[in-house]
Order: C-alpha cells, then structure tokens, then sequence
C-alpha cells in the first residue's frame, strides 16, 4: 500500500511486517520502523499533530525518535489532520529479562529515564499509556516507544507536568518486571512486593526504585533461588 507524506511516496510492501497492536501494524526495513494505523483505528488513539511534531522537533533522549508522518490519499498532505501513518528508528529488541539483569543495570536505565523529566516539562508534554509492551530494555539503551497518546498541556503548571511525568514513568518501569513476575506465579509475596512499589513517593523515581536492589527484598532472594 502506498503512502504519500512531505518527503515522498513509501509502500508498506517494501518492509517487513513486523508486529501489529490493537490500532496498528507495525512495518520494518532495516532501522526504519513504519507504523500504520488501521482503517478502524479511532482518532483518539492516534498520535496528534502537535505531538509529533513536537517530539520530532525536541528529539527527547530515551523518546522513540520520529521522522515523517504519512497519509492514504495525497490529497491530505497540508491539511490540519491526524496521519494515517508515521516514521520511526528501530529502538532494538528487549533484553531476555529484567529479573535476571545486574541491578546496577536496571537502576541506570531509571537513571537515564529521570534525566529526560526536565526536557518533558520544558516542552509541556505529559506521558500516557504507561505499559510493558511501550518500553524497551534493550543491552544499551532503554527507549519508549509509543507516543500516541502522549498530549500537550497549556494549562497545567510545571509543577503538575513533573508529577504526572514521575508517576508516568514509575508506571514505564515497573510494568515489564510485574510482566514478568506474574509468569512466576509460585512467587506471590514477590508480585505484590514489585505492585507495591506503586504506593514509594514518586519525589524521585530512581530513589523509591533504589529499595528494590537490597538485600531484604524478594527481588535479590529471588535471583539467589534462581541461581
């Protein structure tokens, strides 16, 4: 299917499928990753105009970085409407599990989410849609990867952007290790330890999150039963 936008023409049948979500299948070509929304896709559920352009414009480290955004019929190109279709870079594949990586791993990856709240606020975006399948851990890097329902905020204070962001971004880290301890349903002490994490103050997330890698929890116990 081709796809016009401001650069050009591209056709989904020069990628490889590669995934598909509730809304979209996800396209990929080398480092490039397209994402198409399906016909049915409401416009609620796909990334805004000003979201995009926003985040293509920042380039926030550790944010999916965005290219250009596509459209089914050529006739849409300069019109204030939400894109049928959009550009991406390949963020890498997930590590094979967080329980088993080094500690010092996981918390500088928080570390590296952290340093991005300042940028978040300056641009007023606020983070949404805080699950699992949103982040990749890979070796290297850690790096959200949809922004569809990130929105803009003229309204709230600054103050209030970096508390939803902070709680935004708790939510980031922690899904993929609840993810991973509910496939581990003998450890129920160590499930409700990780949600519990829910209730740390979100005043510094690499903090509350810090208390996870002590000897007295679950987590460390858990590995050493594993090992």
């Amino acid at each position: 299917m081709k796809l016009f936008g401001s650069n050009g023409v591209i056709d989904t049948a020069d990628f490889e499928f590669y995934n598909k979500g509730t809304c979209a299948n996800i396209y990929k070509k080398d480092k490039l990753i397209l994402k198409k929304y399906k016909l049915d896709c409401s416009y609620s559920s796909m990334i805004s105009t000003k979201v995009f352009q926003r985040l293509k414009e920042n380039d926030i480290p550790h944010i999916v970085k965005l290219y250009d955004s596509y459209y089914n019929d050529i006739s849409f190109l300069n019109r204030f409407l939400k894109m049928d279709a959009y550009t991406m870079k390949y963020a890498g594949e997930d590590i094979d599990s967080l329980l088993n990586s080094p500690s010092d791993y996981f918390l500088e990856m928080v570390l590296a989410l952290e340093h991005i709240l300042p940028l978040l606020t300056k641009t007023r975006i606020l983070l949404n849609d805080m699950n699992a399948y949103n982040i990749i851990f890979s070796k290297d890097d850690v790096t959200i990867i949809d922004p569809d329902s990130f929105y803009i905020s003229n309204f709230h204070s600054s103050s209030y952007i970096l508390r939803n962001n902070q709680g935004a971004l708790m939510e980031y880290v922690l899904s993929p290790l609840i993810r991973e301890a509910w496939k581990l349903r003998e450890e129920v002490g160590f499930i409700f330890d990780i949600c519990s994490l829910r209730m740390l103050s979100l005043d510094s997330v690499s903090s509350s999150l810090a208390s996870v890698f002590t000897e007295k929890t679950p987590y460390l116990s858990l590995k050493k039963r594993r090992s």
